[in-house]
């Protein structure tokens, strides 16, 4: 496991969590969709994930104010915080700009929004590639095309540009013995930009809703693969060296919403010799593109054991990029670290202090199993004192008993 803060050169390291960018270069809308903005307020102050990987020399633009007992809990528990810059807006006064002159630009994606942040600094620049080829490489269609000129084993799948296209897809993918499967849009991540369908009737109302909004489109229907196992590469690429940051196993609900990860798996050494051989091929074809940065890359292995090594490819960090420092550091120590997270409200708003208690008291710690909240995420709603909660949590520990006691308290914590 390798922290990538190691590997990225420069000391003025400025980072910004511009999260949910994908679903904004979406410019169809086949889908039947609701913006949830409860949701959207607590996932954007995901963004104390920085926290973690920004060292004491650099910079974080936070969009939302940080509790600061909990930003005092972290000091506690030894995150050596970095300096916290307010930026609400993403828009820089020309004192604030010139602050931070010379310096590396490290956003979650790179985005029109921080192109132009960027400029607005004298003499920075962005870590990663031209949008243009994030873009790209973001892009569903275009990825799963990239697999497939290069020989990687992908899902059963097709492509359909209309309704006669679609309704054979579907019928296809039905005899092949597939008992669910999932429409695709370009962009989107965490459940965003598909659809799961688990029978003829959710098909037939997708399909008249698209039908509804457009008789020619663009859209990927694959066979819902039976899932052994979630895995996930975390790739840098740069124009000296291809490397593996780590292995991990996402968790994934059945509407393929992100919901954790365990930076412990288990698998075979013959699995991991092929995973790793194929995602080193991956770097050197993104090389080839003139990509230069981190990846996510999501895979499965299968019900059978069969590996798909590319069932996405996220040109960007990810959640669990950001925790790779905590976990070298844990790594040594521990043998089962797993992330989760909670949702919940409360009628009356209440501080961290208060859940961080309540936390102690359902969960396991002891000298060989602790854990760590990483994002403290409230939101109180309009005209109401109800609060909406979030709370991402590393679990670790040496047995895995008590690891998955602490994770099933966490799953029933209100």
């Amino acid at each position: 496991m390798i922290n990538p803060r190691e590997l990225i050169n420069g000391a003025n390291l400025v980072w910004l969590f511009n999260i949910n960018q994908e679903q904004r270069w979406n410019d169809c809308a086949v889908f039947p969709s609701v913006t949830d903005v409860q949701k959207l307020e607590l996932v954007y102050q995901q963004e104390q994930l920085l926290l973690f990987i920004a060292d004491e020399r650099d910079t974080v633009f936070f969009c939302h104010k940080s509790d600061e007992q909990f930003l005092e809990y972290l000091r506690e528990q030894g995150v050596r915080l970095p300096n916290i810059v307010q930026v609400p807006d993403l828009k820089l006064s020309e004192n604030m700009a010139s602050n931070f002159q010379n310096s590396i630009l490290v956003p979650y994606i790179v985005s029109e929004e921080t192109e132009e942040l960027v400029h607005s600094i004298p003499e920075a620049r962005i870590f990663g590639s031209h949008l243009d080829l994030v873009k790209r490489i973001n892009n569903k269609f275009a990825t799963r095309k990239m697999a497939i000129t290069n020989g990687f084993n992908v899902t059963k799948g097709y492509f359909c540009t209309n309704a006669a296209e679609l309704q054979n897809a579907y019928h296809s993918l039905r005899i092949a013995g597939f008992k669910k499967c999932i429409l695709k849009i370009p962009y989107g991540s965490s459940g965003k930009g598909l659809k799961i369908i688990d029978g003829d009737k959710s098909f037939e109302v997708l399909q008249r809703f698209i039908l509804r909004r457009s008789k020619q489109f663009e859209l990927l229907l694959e066979g819902w693969h039976p899932i052994g196992h979630n895995i996930n590469c975390q790739l840098w690429v740069d124009k000296n060296r291809i490397e593996i940051l780590a292995i991990t196993e996402q968790q994934i609900d059945e509407n393929a919403v992100y919901q954790g990860t365990c930076f412990t798996p288990t698998y075979s050494t013959e699995i991991l010799e092929v995973y790793r051989n194929e995602m080193t091929r991956l770097g050197t074809i993104l090389r080839k593109t003139g990509y230069r940065g981190i990846c996510g890359v999501d895979s499965i292995i299968d019900s059978e054991g069969n590996l798909i090594p590319i069932i996405e490819v996220n040109a960007r960090f990810t959640q669990v990029t950001y925790l790779l420092p905590i976990v070298q550091q844990l790594v040594p120590v521990y043998q089962h670290i797993v992330s989760n997270f909670v949702n919940f409200e409360i009628e009356k708003p209440v501080d961290f202090p208060a859940i961080y208690i309540r936390l102690q008291e359902v969960l396991i710690k002891d000298k060989n199993t602790g854990f760590i909240v990483y994002t403290f995420a409230k939101y109180t709603l309009p005209n109401s004192m109800r609060t909406l909660y979030r709370l991402f949590i590393l679990v670790f520990g040496n047995d895995n008993v008590k690891v998955q006691k602490n994770l099933e308290a966490l799953r029933n914590f209100k």
